[in-house]
C-alpha cells in the first residue's frame, strides 16, 4: 500500500542524524500515513518512532484508522530504512484490513 519509491524519496533529506524525521505518505485515494521520529537518546534509549494512519474523508477522532503506533526501533529490530519500510507496510496493511472489515 505504501509506495516504496515515495517512501525512500521522502527519507533522503533526513540523512543527517540530528534532523527529526516527519513524513506524510498518501496512499489510496483517501488515506495518509503520518510518521515522526526524533533521533535523540533519552535515558539511554532512543526515542520511540511514532505513526498515525488517517482517513482523510473523516474528521475528529473518527479520522483515525487505527490506534497510534508507538514503537522502539531497536526492540523491533529495525536497523535499516528497508526494515522500517517493511514494518510500516505490515502495520498499515493489517490496520487497513481491520478498518475495512469494521466499515462494512
Amino acid at each position: 500500500m505504501i509506495n516504496k519509491e515515495s517512501f525512500y524519496e521522502q527519507l533522503k533529506p533526513f540523512a543527517h542524524k540530528n534532523i527529526p524525521i516527519r513524513l506524510v505518505i498518501r496512499f489510496g485515494e483517501h488515506y495518509e500515513l503520518l510518521f515522526s521520529w526524533e533521533r535523540r537518546i533519552r535515558l539511554g534509549e532512543y526515542t520511540p518512532m511514532y505513526a498515525q494512519l488517517i482517513d482523510m474523508r473523516k474528521s475528529g477522532s473518527n479520522k483515525y484508522v487505527a490506534p497510534d503506533l508507538d514503537f522502539d526501533p531497536i526492540k523491533e529490530g529495525i536497523t535499516t530504512d528497508y526494515r522500517l519500510y517493511k514494518y510500516l507496510c505490515k502495520w498499515v496493511n493489517n490496520a487497513m484490513k481491520e478498518y475495512e472489515k469494521a466499515d462494512n
